[in-house]
């Protein structure tokens, strides 16, 4: 997402910004399990470190979490999609122990699969579509009865566009 001035207004200009969902196997709850959502800030953090993406929005939900991303020359979304989803299923199994054996999916190659396959990933191409998704994200702990308030849930940027003081590194307030 750039800005664009011209001479009567400023507009945003759209190129490789993405809503994507990622959900855990069988849609089984273990993302807010004790350090599991540190995982995946952890990955989100080596992403913009690396300066691979900027990261709009995110929410992590107990089976599942959305983001919008905004990839940067060379990646793409596929490459960026392998890294987080790789990373993160190889940190939750080693964080679950003996619970990891819900993942099985393969016995003989002892193949396991945290994630759902394949996840969702839309390129988002205008600002309607853009607020649309924010605000998605945004209340999706409300409407699953999580909290009553979308700024007193504590795995969402929500509350760092209200308190931008303790957004994370890897945050891009817009």
């Amino acid at each position: 997402m750039a800005l664009q001035e011209s001479s009567t207004m400023t507009y945003i200009i759209y190129k490789d910004l993405y809503f994507s969902t990622h959900t855990i196997h069988e849609w089984q709850n273990i993302l807010l399990i004790k350090n599991i959502p540190e995982i995946i800030f952890n990955a989100f953090q080596y992403l913009t470190k690396n300066e691979q993406i900027n990261i709009y929005a995110y929410v992590i939900m107990p089976n599942h979490f959305h983001w919008i991303y905004q990839i940067k020359d060379p990646y793409s979304n596929s490459k960026i999609k392998h890294t987080l989803l790789s990373f993160t299923a190889k940190e939750i199994l080693s964080q679950l122990g003996a619970l990891k054996e819900y993942f099985l999916v393969n016995k003989e190659n002892k193949k396991y699969q945290v994630w759902k396959s394949p996840s969702l990933s839309v390129e988002i191409q205008g600002n309607k579509f853009f607020n649309q998704k924010f605000n998605y994200i945004h209340l999706n702990p409300i409407r699953a009865g999580l909290v009553s308030a979308e700024e007193n849930y504590i795995y969402s940027s929500w509350r760092h566009y209200l308190r931008p003081e303790s957004k994370p590194e890897f945050l891009t307030l817009w």
